[in-house]
């Protein structure tokens, strides 16, 4: 692995600073590139595992009763901080977290490997995988979690400690150093999808516990699979910097700065909040570049909230979910596609 610089290619140099190259490839320059992996094993589990902050036990991989290669994490503190050099979960594999009712774990993906999710994943408490080289729950996954955070944005240890006291979780990008693979911005994978940084693509099946939370953020949002929250919340949020207020498990609010660059949010697939809200957002700076949100598939919540993106100059995307928007039931119809741009 080695670091390229820009200015060993004169033409592309050029082309990034007369500023067309960025709208037109969706480069995002707070983003890292991902580097290519080799195929996910069916037996593959996160590695490279430590504890950063808090009460909590890595154990080592063993296969299960049921034949599955499982990792289990156990934790006693109300929060706890992993890093990880990767954290891939082959079809066959199983993570297990053991927490608090009112546990949180953050898991950080410190590589440029972004992080695949082809087997299971289970917690008694709420989940954040934070990876800013991407994240695909691929078709077969199954995530059954009190709580999921699913986050190409980063979040320091300092602010996650603190939102595990006071419920504010503050997400932002920010720039790491540019090591480039043989292919410098595409994850391929085995099922021959590609992720690239920024992203966040579920083709599984996420579900929370009853009132719990689904949220997945990024540059790029796309559910092409099945979000489940009973009596909780669901947020696909694309900005650069976004703001999640909870109550316990509970989300109440989300906050999106506008980003400098290109975002887009899409459901393809089924979102199920019943008795729940929805949201799905996408905040970008007028006049720099776009923001999309795109509805094609189901919906079936209480309320839907903001599913059209906003670039008021200095304008934030607050939303509280005390509200019922008028997009509502437009939105929870099963059949009529949304597509929403501003510039």
């Amino acid at each position: 692995m080695k670091h390229i610089s820009i200015h060993q290619f004169p033409l592309l140099q050029q082309l990034l600073m007369a500023g067309g190259f960025f709208a037109a490839a969706g480069f995002n320059p707070h983003l890292v590139y991902a580097q290519v992996g080799t195929p996910v094993g069916a037996n593959t589990l996160p590695t490279g595992g430590s504890v950063a902050s808090g009460n909590a036990m890595i154990g080592s991989a063993a296969i299960a009763a049921n034949g599955r290669n499982t990792l289990s994490i156990s934790q006693t503190s109300t929060a706890a901080i992993l890093n990880w050099n990767s954290f891939n979960v082959g079809s066959n594999g199983t993570v297990s977290f053991s927490q608090p009712s009112n546990g949180v774990t953050l898991n950080r993906v410190n590589s440029n490997q972004g992080s695949e999710i082809y087997g299971q994943i289970n917690a008694t408490g709420q989940v954040f995988l934070v990876n800013p080289a991407g994240i695909l729950f691929a078709p077969g996954a199954q995530v059954n979690v009190g709580g999921l955070v699913a986050s190409t944005l980063e979040i320091t240890d300092q602010n996650f400690l603190l939102g595990s006291q006071t419920g504010n979780y503050q997400f932002n990008s920010t720039l790491r150093s540019i090591d480039a693979g043989q292919s410098p911005n595409l994850l391929q994978n085995q099922a021959n999808l590609t992720v690239k940084p920024g992203e966040v693509i579920n083709q599984g099946t996420l579900t929370a516990a009853q009132g719990g939370t689904i949220a997945l953020l990024g540059q790029t949002v796309r559910n092409e699979g099945v979000i489940a929250a009973r009596l909780g919340s669901v947020a696909l949020a694309a900005g650069q910097d976004i703001t999640l207020q909870f109550q316990g498990n509970r989300l109440l609010k989300v906050q999106i700065s506008q980003a400098e660059f290109d975002t887009l949010v899409d459901n393809k697939g089924l979102i199920k909040a019943d008795g729940g809200w929805v949201l799905m957002n996408a905040q970008t700076a007028a006049g720099l570049s776009r923001a999309v949100v795109n509805h094609s598939g189901i919906i079936e919540a209480q309320t839907v909230a903001d599913l059209s993106p906003s670039t008021s100059s200095g304008r934030t995307g607050e939303i509280p979910f005390a509200l019922s928007l008028s997009k509502c039931a437009q939105a929870r119809s099963k059949s009529s596609p949304i597509s929403t741009m501003a510039r």
